[in-house]
C-alpha cells in the first residue's frame, strides 16, 4: 500500500515539475507596422546615390511605353516578406517576369532590428517610420543601402 501511494506521489511530482518547468516560449514581437502591401519610393545604388524609383520608372516608359510593367513591391505577412521585382527586357520591348525573393522575418528584442533570412542569406534593417506609418525606410546595417518604401492604400470605389 505504501508503495502504491508513494508511486502515485513520484507521478505527480514528476508530472508537475514537468508542467511548471514547460514554461511559454518568448514570443517574437510583431510589429504590425510593416504588414501590408508596399511600393518601392526610392533606393541607393552602389555609389549611394539615391535613385527615386517614380523618376526612373517615367524616363524608360517615355522612352518604351511598352515598359510601363516595370515595378518594384513588398508585400509582408507576420512571418514572410515577399519583394517582386519586374525587370525591363533589354532584348524586347517589354519586361522580363517577375523576379521574388522571399524573406522570413523577426524582431530582434534586443536591438529592435529588423532580421530578413532567406537561406544562408541574412540582412539586418533599421526600420524606420514616418507619414502615420505609410512610409517605410529600410537601411541596411551591413552595407548601409537604404530603400524607402510608401504603402499601397486600396482604392475605394464609389459605387
Amino acid at each position: 500500500m505504501k508503495k502504491a501511494q508513494f508511486l502515485k506521489a513520484s507521478i505527480l511530482a514528476i508530472t508537475l515539475t514537468f508542467f511548471l518547468s514547460c514554461g511559454k516560449e518568448e514570443a517574437t514581437p510583431i510589429d504590425n507596422r510593416i504588414v501590408g502591401e508596399w511600393t518601392i519610393y526610392s533606393f541607393t545604388d552602389e555609389a549611394n546615390a539615391t535613385i527615386i524609383w517614380d523618376e526612373l520608372e517615367t524616363s524608360l516608359v517615355d522612352i518604351i511605353p511598352e515598359y510601363s510593367c516595370f515595378s518594384y513591391t513588398l508585400s509582408v505577412n507576420a512571418k514572410l516578406a515577399t519583394e517582386r521585382f519586374v525587370n525591363v527586357d533589354v532584348e524586347s520591348r517589354g519586361c522580363l517576369s517577375p523576379s521574388l525573393t522571399i524573406f522570413t522575418w523577426a524582431i530582434d528584442p534586443e536591438t529592435d532590428l529588423y532580421d530578413f533570412t532567406q537561406g544562408a542569406l541574412f540582412i539586418t534593417n533599421l526600420v524606420t517610420y514616418s507619414n502615420n506609418d505609410n512610409r517605410m525606410k529600410w537601411t541596411n546595417q551591413k552595407s548601409g543601402e537604404v530603400k524607402i518604401w510608401d504603402r499601397t492604400v486600396a482604392e475605394i470605389s464609389s459605387e
